[in-house]
């Protein structure tokens, strides 16, 4: 029989009830607190594949590169954008100049 994982709280949640009762003759308590364990750990599997699946796919770097996008023949390689690396070299000269021209 398959539950659904709200089914499974519900089940947890009624059981967890039974073993509040005062009627000690009404339920077996050491097989209900056994069946109770077996369902947390129902639910705990369930959560758990939930949240592996979730974990699938790769990772991507701000670039928007995977690792394996940088790793070509076991070596990690760089992936350059020309006219980006202008732009930051242009901007460290910028820089360069405001300082000097500050400390002056």
């Amino acid at each position: 029989m398959k539950l659904t994982l709200k089914e499974l709280n519900e089940i947890y949640y009624c059981l967890g009830k039974v073993l509040t009762l005062n009627e000690v003759n009404l339920a077996n308590t050491s097989l209900v607190e056994q069946i109770r364990d077996k369902v947390r750990d129902e639910i705990d599997m369930i959560e758990y594949e939930n949240e592996s699946n979730e974990d699938d796919g790769p990772e991507y770097d701000s670039a928007g590169f995977t690792e394996d996008d940088r790793i070509v023949n076991g070596q990690y390689r760089v992936i350059s954008n020309e006219a980006a690396d202008e732009d930051y070299k242009a901007s460290l000269t910028q820089d360069e100049q405001r300082y000097e021209n500050q400390h002056k």
